[in-house]
């Protein structure tokens, strides 16, 4: 909706400023003599036509200026009367607007409101199984370590042990080798106390059988 048109609120503005130096007659400040009417006074028989003119066009130009004034501010009031009514229809309007926006928020913000009761809702059923199953895991990370520390224990009796026999194994392997070195040097000896037999002529594979067919 537009605007009426604005009246000469230049020449108005300009006329109240001038008022405001140079105050006309008929706005004084005393007004104990405000009922009175001066031309009652004054002779006019004694007046000139020049002076009864010349009061004339004061007169006249004093009404023409007071009925711009009149109008200039009726024009003012009309446009304030208008623009308030269209204010005041704005509003209403803007009132429909906001009113309705506020009911959007509203349930908007209720939908918000049950959306996230029912994410807290299912935040706190997940809480409370991951609760449990922190628990579960728990208790079986308790049960893995005692597992651990059991291993850990039989294998280090375990280690220990087979250092004890490898210990043992190393005496026993020397006392072994020295063994086996003393049955070759017989055997090295054998051979060539065979060697050296037949030799002399004699016969060690006949004594060799001989030997086996009594054992």
């Amino acid at each position: 909706m537009k605007l009426p048109k604005k009246p000469l609120k230049k020449n108005f503005l300009k006329e109240r400023k001038e008022y405001k130096q140079h105050p006309l007659p008929w706005c004084k400040q005393d007004i104990t003599d405000l009922d009175k009417i001066l031309a009652r006074e004054i002779d006019i028989k004694k007046a000139t036509k020049k002076e009864m003119q010349y009061t004339i066009v004061n007169l006249e130009g004093m009404l023409r200026t007071q009925q711009k004034t009149i109008y200039n501010a009726s024009e003012e009031i009309r446009h304030q009367r208008s623009f308030i009514r269209i204010l005041n229809i704005e509003g209403k309007k803007n009132e429909k607007k906001v009113n309705g926006a506020l009911e959007l928020q509203a349930v908007d913000h209720d939908a918000t409101v049950f959306i996230l009761r029912d994410k807290i809702e299912k935040l706190e059923e997940n809480s409370n199984e991951w609760y449990l199953r922190d628990k579960k895991w728990k208790r079986m990370w308790a049960t893995r370590e005692r597992t651990i520390k059991k291993f850990k224990r039989d294998l280090e009796n375990a280690y220990s042990g087979v250092l004890k026999k490898h210990k043992d194994c190393l005496k026993k392997n020397k006392v072994w080798a020295k063994a086996h070195d003393e049955v070759m040097r017989a055997y090295i000896g054998i051979i060539q106390f065979g060697k050296k037999a037949e030799d002399y002529g004699v016969d060690v594979d006949w004594h060799t059988r001989l030997q086996r067919k009594d054992h």
